[in-house]
């Protein structure tokens, strides 16, 4: 669904100046998709109100075995991952500057607890702004707004926003309009891993025609 609305959303670009009558115009499809990311953030979130950890001893067991220093790569929106390091008190970082006893959590397709800063989180909520502001070139332009603040806190109890925020999750489309800067570093920091590992894991992913780029 969210293709189709990406599909959408470039069809409206084509259209006629005098087609303001058109049902899907552009600011209602931007609506649509904002309410759909939340509808989903929720119900990925749902899943971390009722976790066990013995659900999921197989993860567990997985990151453990591959202790740190490690760059895991996921396109999944969920914090399963994320989940199986704290339960086995693995420190993470979302970027390539993990430090030496943690791992690299890399998502291409961004997640469920990333947000567009904007609006503070609640106290005592840990967070980590991806990009780095006194390196990135351009951001005055960008906007402080367009920045990412990903959230360490994986208790949606703790959370209690994730109703009525909206997460940054990028569609699985072919096009993958990947424009804010700090996600273009999680792209780059994919890639430049990617192309400079020793040893590559691929497990449970099917390489279909739509992720090329990946």
């Amino acid at each position: 669904v969210l293709g189709m609305i990406e599909v959408a959303l470039a069809y409206t670009k084509i259209r006629s100046a005098n087609s303001r009558g058109n049902r899907w115009r552009e600011g209602r499809l931007w609506t649509i998709q904002s309410r759909l990311k939340k509808l989903l953030g929720e119900y990925l979130w749902s899943f971390q109100d009722t976790i066990r950890l013995s659900d999921f001893s197989a993860f567990r067991n997985f990151v453990r075995r591959n202790g740190p220093r490690v760059i895991y790569i996921t396109f999944n929106y969920d914090l399963l991952l994320e989940t199986a390091l704290s339960a086995e008190k693995i420190p993470f970082c979302y970027c390539l500057a993990f430090l030496r006893k943690g791992v690299a959590v890399l998502k291409p397709h961004g997640s469920i607890n990333w947000f567009k800063a904007g609006r503070k989180l609640p106290p005592g909520v840990r967070s980590f702004e991806l990009g780095d502001r006194k390196q990135q070139r351009g951001w005055d332009a960008q906007g402080e707004s367009e920045r990412i603040q990903a959230c360490f806190t994986l208790d949606p109890k703790a959370l209690r926003f994730q109703r009525w925020k909206e997460p940054v999750i990028i569609p699985p489309t072919p096009t993958k309009q990947v424009e804010n800067e700090d996600l273009k570093r999680i792209w780059a920091a994919f890639s430049s891993a990617v192309h400079t590992t020793r040893r590559l894991e691929i497990i449970g992913y099917s390489l279909p025609e739509v992720d090329r780029l990946a």
